[in-house]
């Protein structure tokens, strides 16, 4: 299966969405409904940025533009940690959000993004 980088990336951000949603579910189930919107907004907080990445990342292609590729990759991996950062920041003083569920959400999906390429690439 050959899968383009883009490919791949649209298929992670679908599975870090899916996990942040099963995480929200989880904690709707357990919890409550405010505690369920903390853990979409904490998965908001790691899938958003990685939207951005995606964007900066792919934004070049082929071996005449190596030099682009490097630059847009680096500039969107710099913005997406300022990004986070910057959306931790305005959620955590603006939103009186419970800390466990948001943590959760965002750690279900920056899991994800380590674990879906390994699992996306399977070739069974």
């Amino acid at each position: 299966m050959n899968v383009t980088g883009k490919q791949l990336a649209r298929r992670l951000l679908r599975v870090q969405i899916l996990a942040t949603l099963l995480t929200a579910l989880l904690f709707l189930v357990v919890k409550d409904s405010f505690s369920a919107l903390a853990a979409i907004v904490g998965g908001l907080i790691s899938v958003v940025p990685n939207m951005v990445f995606a964007a900066f990342a792919f934004a070049y292609a082929g071996a005449r533009s190596s030099q682009q590729v490097v630059r847009s990759f680096f500039a969107g991996e710099g913005l997406k940690i300022i990004l986070t950062a910057g959306l931790f920041a305005a959620v955590l003083s603006l939103l009186a959000l419970p800390l466990a569920p948001l943590f959760s959400g965002f750690v279900a999906a920056l899991a994800m993004q380590w674990l879906a390429p390994i699992l996306l690439l399977k070739s069974t």
